[in-house]
């Protein structure tokens, strides 16, 4: 007799390339972690070259008086938090969404440590 717990994800045995090419959960993963790894650290670098925008435009006028320095300070700021972000997501994918300052509208039940990492697709892949 075979007991299995609810809702366990075994994770496919096989190489990240199998994972990739038979595993749509995996997929999903990987393409999520590329795009919210890539896209912060492009828009925070942005922040300091205004290559695709001048992002001082968006800065609301009112929030411009109340902070410290010019609204260039401010989005210089604002692109750090952005390539950290980034770069969190490419290191610990699992736990990124805890550290990062999005990540207290996430319920608790996806931001424990334990949830996290056995729920992942890539929680044996390192």
């Amino acid at each position: 007799m075979s007991t299995t717990t609810v809702g366990a994800h075994a994770a496919p045995a096989g190489t990240v390339s199998t994972r990739l090419r038979t595993d749509p959960a995996f997929q999903a993963f990987t393409l999520l972690r590329i795009g919210f790894t890539v896209a912060p650290i492009l828009f925070g670098l942005d922040k300091f070259a205004n290559v695709m925008v001048d992002w001082t435009v968006y800065l609301a006028p009112w929030i411009n008086d109340i902070l410290p320095g010019s609204a260039s300070d401010a989005m210089h700021v604002i692109g750090v938090i952005e390539i950290v972000a980034g770069l969190c997501v490419a290191l610990r994918p699992a736990t990124a969404p805890c550290s990062s300052p999005g990540g207290s509208e996430a319920s608790s039940s996806t931001c424990s440590p334990t949830r996290a990492t056995t729920t992942s697709p890539c929680a044996t892949s390192g």
